[in-house]
């Protein structure tokens, strides 16, 4: 079943806040087997934290969604919460660093290599 949730019957235009998602979370009940359509008409702004936090609550939720009726600035911050999330996820290798006081120290470590 696909419903349709609009955030501006929960908001006003404006959204800022990380709070607002734990606002929106206890007013709407979302369960797996559905899938949702948040539709941003008439929402001007939204915060990188309220993207962030909104996001998290999506993906915890565990169900299929997708937004509708985005402006050019909501769906800015979203992309780029989105895409700082897939950085997230990148794995990093870290090199060891040795430091040396004098070319003894440095040379006693090469011969042990």
């Amino acid at each position: 079943m696909r419903l349709t949730i609009y955030i501006k019957d929960y908001f006003l235009v404006m959204i800022s806040t990380r709070k607002s998602i734990k606002n929106l979370s206890a007013k709407i009940k979302l369960k797996a087997k559905n899938e949702y359509i948040f539709d941003f008409t008439d929402i001007v702004f939204i915060s990188r934290s309220f993207a962030d936090e909104f996001l998290k609550f999506m993906k915890s939720a565990n169900i299929k969604w997708q937004f509708k009726n985005t402006n050019s600035n909501v769906k800015a911050m979203l992309d780029a919460v989105k895409k700082s999330h897939e950085f997230e996820k990148n794995t990093y290798n870290y090199v060891a660093i040795t430091r040396f006081n004098n070319k003894t120290e440095l040379n006693k470590f090469l011969t042990t290599i």
